[in-house]
């Protein structure tokens, strides 16, 4: 699904390596954990294996394309065919409708609305009954599964999640990693979770544990 070959990140403002010479592989329909302390790169790891920060060297394969040489445009199709997006801050638009928060990427892809797919994936993450209220109506676990709907309304192949629990307290958490962990193997859809907690994902079929930038 994505191979990463001696990948290494170096910020504009710091001399020190985000990230070192990695390699990593992902299986396609995998549930992978990516653990490490504050500052070990694992966001940085996880955002170039997602697109969205490109390394200082080395290569990324997504589904058998080297991403990095796509045109930004291409990058952009790619990203919003095959990949959903799962963000600590939950990133909603509380003037809009848990509904309508859901169907966005479809309206933005130009992808028909299933109702019937939106509707069982409501009730999948137990927020059936809460479309028709706005996020500021919620708590921040239903609003973390509202976002979780959102990301995974059009199918992608892969759901990349940078510490989705970080805002929650600890049952919180569990209920929502155990909704999306269940929901990604429904689906097979791949899932990588950063995360500093290794009580939230019981048996993934990969952990990566990095320490100052390197797998270990």
């Amino acid at each position: 699904m994505i191979s990463a070959i001696e990948i290494s990140k170096t910020y504009h403002n710091s001399r020190t390596a985000a990230l070192k010479n990695t390699n990593i592989v992902i299986d396609e329909g995998s549930i992978n954990v990516i653990m490490g302390k504050s500052g070990s790169g694992k966001s940085t790891l996880l955002n170039i294996l997602s697109g969205l920060i490109e390394p200082s060297t080395g290569t990324v394969y997504m589904m058998n394309k080297d991403y990095y040489r796509l045109s930004e445009k291409e990058k952009a199709q790619f990203r919003g065919k095959y990949f959903g997006y799962v963000f600590q801050s939950f990133q909603l638009i509380y003037e809009l409708t848990v509904y309508d928060n859901i169907i966005m990427p479809l309206h933005i892809t130009n992808q028909k609305v299933n109702e019937q797919a939106v509707y069982q994936l409501l009730k999948d993450l137990e927020i059936y009954h809460y479309m028709r209220s706005f996020p500021s109506e919620l708590s921040g676990g239903q609003q973390q599964r509202v976002a979780i709907a959102r990301a995974m309304i059009h199918n992608p192949k892969v759901i990349f999640a940078d510490e989705p629990t970080g805002n929650l307290d600890s049952e919180n958490s569990l209920r929502v990693i155990e909704l999306l962990t269940r929901l990604c193997k429904k689906n097979q859809t791949t899932l990588l979770v950063v995360t500093h907690d290794k009580q939230l994902i019981k048996n993934p079929d990969h952990l990566f544990i990095l320490k100052d930038g390197k797998l270990v």
